[in-house]
C-alpha cells in the first residue's frame, strides 16, 4: 500500500494526478521560463514478471511553452527516487526550482532557489513512485506517492575477464570483511553476514586486469572560424579548435536570456568537458547529446535581444537530428552558423552573467552513413567513399519490385559504374543534379 503525501508548494491550479499504476519513474522533464516551473512531466514504467514492460509517458502538469526543458534519466531497473527538494514563490503561488534524489545520484537544482520558500518530499526507508499536485499555466504544487524501497545494487568496479559473483540481498547486514593481499594486488575478498543473527562467510578471489589505453587520434584539420553573432558585450572566450567532436551541449536559461552555455568535446580520442561560458547560476539547464561514432554538429540557429545585448534561444542541428528551440525567439533577431559541407569542432563567443555572441570552428564534414531501408536476407553491398559524387542512377523494373541498381559515380572526372541484381525489365534513370555525399550501403533482394 502506497503512502501519499500531500501536494507542497504555493496554492491555486487544478489538480492533478498520475495515480498508482505503474512500478518505477523513468525520465523527468521539467521546463522553466520567466516566472518559474511552466510544467513537469514524468514517464513511468510497469514491470512484468520482475522485466520491464511497456513504458507510459506521462502527461504535462502546467503549460507547454517557449522555455528550457532539463530532464533527468533513472534507470529503473536499478534506481529510484528518494527524496524531492523544491523552492516555491509564495506570492506567484508558483514552484521555482526543484531537485530531485535516487538511491544513486542527485540532479541540479532546476529552476531558481533564491528568496523561494523551501519544501521537500521523502520518507524514510521509501521510494517515489507516483506524482500529484496542481497546475495551470505553470506548476503550483507538488506531492507524491511512496512504497517500500528496494535494495540498491551497484556495479562493479575494477577489471573485468574473470567470474562474476552476486551474494544476493537476502541477509539482514554485513558484520566484517577480510582481504588477502599480494605486494599490491588483492588476491581474495572474505565477506561476513548477518543472516537472522547467525553469521555466514563467503570467501572469494578477486583478480583486476590492468588499464589498456587507447591509442591517440590524428590531428585534427584546419578549421575555418566564423565569427561570433549576436549581442554586443561581455568577455571573450574560445575553446579553440583542436578537438575532433563535439558531444555534449549544456544550455542553461535564466529570466532575461541564456545564462551560460558549455560544450563536451572527444579530443584525440579521449573525452575533453568543456568549461562554462556565462554565469553559472540557478536556472533551466537542457542538454543535446551528439554519438561521435556517427553523428556531428552542422549549424546552430540563434536568437538575441537587441537591446539587453543577450542571446535569447539556440536550436542546434546534426547530420542526423535537431534539437529543439532552446530558449525564447519571440521577437529576438535570428542568426546562424553553418558553412556548407562542413562540421563545427569547437566554439567561441562573448559572455559575461549571460552568453552575448557565439561563433563557431568548422572542418570538412565525413561523408554520413545511413542504416538500409527494405528488406533482408541478400548479400549486403558497400560501395565506400571513395568517390567526388553520384552522376546518374538508374533501375531495372519488373512490375512493382526493383530488379536492378546502377549508380555512375564520379571518380577524378572519370565514371565509374556499379550494378547490383539482375538486368531484367523496364528501365528508368535518375539524373543527379548535385553530387551525393552520402555512403550508399543497400541490400539486393531477389
Amino acid at each position: 500500500m502506497a503512502q501519499k503525501l500531500e501536494a507542497k508548494g504555493g496554492k491555486g491550479g487544478n489538480q492533478w494526478d498520475d495515480l498508482l499504476d505503474h512500478d518505477n519513474i523513468a525520465k523527468i522533464h521539467v521546463q522553466g521560463g520567466h516566472e518559474g516551473i511552466q510544467y513537469v512531466k514524468f514517464d513511468y514504467v510497469k514491470f512484468d514478471n520482475l522485466k520491464i514492460g511497456q513504458p507510459k509517458l506521462g502527461s504535462i502538469h502546467g503549460l507547454s511553452r517557449k522555455g528550457f526543458t532539463q530532464t533527468f534519466e533513472i534507470d529503473p531497473t536499478s534506481e529510484y527516487i528518494v527524496s524531492v527538494e523544491g523552492y516555491y514563490d509564495e506570492s506567484k503561488g508558483i514552484i521555482q526550482a526543484l531537485k530531485f534524489k535516487t538511491n544513486k545520484k542527485t540532479s541540479d537544482m532546476i529552476g531558481y532557489d533564491e528568496n523561494g520558500l523551501k519544501f521537500s518530499l521523502e520518507v524514510k526507508g521509501k521510494a517515489i513512485v507516483s506524482f500529484h499536485g496542481f497546475a495551470d499555466t505553470n506548476l503550483n504544487s507538488l506531492g507524491a506517492y511512496f512504497a517500500p524501497a528496494p535494495p540498491t545494487k551497484f556495479d562493479y568496479q575494477g577489471g573485468s575477464g574473470a567470474q562474476l559473483w552476486d551474494d544476493g540481498s537476502n541477509y539482514n547486514g554485513v558484520r566484517k570483511v577480510s582481504f588477502s593481499l599480494d605486494d599490491t594486488e588483492i588476491r581474495q575478498i572474505r565477506i561476513e553476514y548477518d543472516k537472522g543473527g547467525l553469521v555466514e562467510k563467503h570467501a572469494i578471489g578477486a583478480y583486476f586486469s590492468p588499464l589498456i589505453l587507447s591509442a591517440p587520434a590524428p590531428p585534427p584539420p584546419p578549421a575555418e572560424k566564423l565569427q561570433a553573432k549576436g549581442g554586443n558585450g561581455g568577455n571573450q572566450w574560445d575553446d579553440l579548435a583542436d578537438h575532433d567532436h563535439v558531444t555534449k551541449i549544456y544550455v542553461q536559461g535564466g529570466q532575461e536570456g541564456i545564462q551560460y552555455v558549455k560544450f563536451d568535446y572527444v579530443k584525440n580520442g579521449q573525452p575533453q568537458s568543456g568549461s562554462v561560458h556565462g554565469l553559472l547560476g540557478r536556472g533551466f539547464t537542457q542538454t543535446f547529446e551528439i554519438d561521435p561514432t556517427n553523428e556531428h554538429l552542422v549549424s546552430v540557429e540563434g536568437y538575441y535581444d537587441e537591446s539587453k545585448g543577450l542571446v535569447q534561444g539556440l536550436k542546434f542541428k546534426t547530420n542526423k537530428k535537431t534539437s529543439d528551440m532552446i530558449g525564447y525567439d519571440e521577437n529576438g533577431l535570428k542568426f546562424s552558423l553553418e558553412v556548407n559541407g562542413k562540421k563545427i569542432i569547437g566554439f567561441h563567443g562573448y559572455a559575461q552573467t549571460y552568453l552575448n555572441s557565439l561563433g563557431a570552428y568548422f572542418v570538412t564534414a565525413p561523408p554520413t552513413k545511413f542504416d538500409y531501408q527494405g528488406g533482408s536476407g541478400a548479400q549486403l553491398w558497400d560501395d565506400g567513399t571513395n568517390y567526388n559524387g553520384v552522376r546518374k542512377i538508374s533501375f531495372a523494373l519488373d512490375a512493382n519490385e526493383i530488379r536492378q541498381i546502377r549508380i555512375d559515380y564520379d571518380k577524378g572526372g572519370l565514371i565509374e559504374r556499379r550494378e547490383y541484381g539482375g538486368n531484367v525489365g523496364r528501365q528508368e534513370e535518375v539524373q543527379v543534379l548535385t553530387y551525393l555525399n552520402t555512403l550508399l550501403s543497400l541490400p539486393y533482394i531477389f
